[in-house]
């Protein structure tokens, strides 16, 4: 496979992974995630809010799995280019609200300074537009698409464990 074919593929992987760790996240946080997006838009609309933040982490987990999968599908890359925008959308607007806020983006606690959402929010719109218009990887053998899936899937499960070990010497620093 020549470079510019594999573009494809390694970026379909790369969002993909970042979606389904995002999503995967969100749906083992249970409530969190609907208590911060209640918590950011506040409880004015709490009943549309509630089905947002139970179904929206599904979506996000197919539209991930469907990237790193079906990287050659149009369709699949037009999906992930409009969920990186919408993103990017949804953020930019809570930005105007708030100088600091918790996004909730992978089930994180913390609130960051809306500089660093946006610009993270602008990196990966990139990167899923690239995806967007990288060329197809062309006809794949069931054994390069084999081969290709067991390494990404190393590799993810490589990441998801130092994410794990980190956020666990974080959790743990300061307890005897």
């Amino acid at each position: 496979m020549a470079s510019a074919q594999l573009a494809a593929p390694l970026l379909g992987f790369l969002l993909g992974a970042t979606l389904i760790v995002a999503a995967m996240a969100k749906i083992l946080a249970g409530d969190q995630f609907e208590e911060t997006l209640q918590a950011l838009v506040g409880d004015t609309r709490a009943a549309l809010l509630t089905v947002i933040a139970r179904v929206f982490p599904w979506v996000e987990l197919s539209i991930g799995t469907a990237a790193w999968v079906m990287f050659d599908v149009a369709v699949v890359r037009g999906l992930t280019l409009a969920l990186f925008a919408t993103f990017l959308i949804v953020l930019a607007t809570l930005s105007v609200r708030y100088e600091r806020f918790n996004c909730g983006c992978f089930g994180s606690h913390r609130a960051e300074r809306r500089a660093v959402l946006i610009g993270r929010g602008v990196l990966w719109l990139l990167v899923a537009f690239a995806f967007w218009r990288s060329p197809a990887a062309g006809p794949l053998t069931i054994m390069d698409r084999v081969w290709m899936y067991t390494a990404e899937a190393n590799v993810l499960l490589v990441v998801v464990l130092i994410r794990q070990m980190w956020q666990l010497t974080r959790t743990t620093e300061g307890q005897t």
